[in-house]
């Protein structure tokens, strides 16, 4: 759904981050902003998800309100980004893949 300034508002349904949370399916959202792609996509949100281990997220996550829904903000930026290279899907892969790692 366009954000009104130029961009774009993502929500991806049906995300597998793996057996680390007590549901290993989730969504996945994030805002393309109308700079993109010169802008980094970030942050990121999923659904609300508990470690099956018990233990806290890390400072990289907070819990949030996004989009009317009870929703985990990922903080993880791209600090060496290529434009010419990086996609918003590609992001998207880095941030599963790092929520099925934790």
């Amino acid at each position: 759904m366009t954000d009104g300034a130029g961009g774009a508002f993502v929500i991806v349904d049906g995300v597998a981050v793996g057996t680390s949370y007590t549901s290993s399916v989730t969504w996945l959202g994030f805002q393309i902003s109308s700079a993109y792609p010169d802008a980094d996509i970030y942050p990121h949100y999923t659904g609300v998800l508990t470690r099956t281990d018990g233990r806290p997220h890390g400072p990289a996550i907070q819990q949030v309100q996004w989009q009317n829904r009870p929703a985990m903000q990922i903080s993880r930026r791209s600090n060496r980004r290529d434009a010419s290279v990086d996609n918003v899907a590609l992001k998207a892969e880095r941030i599963r893949r790092w929520l099925a790692d934790q």
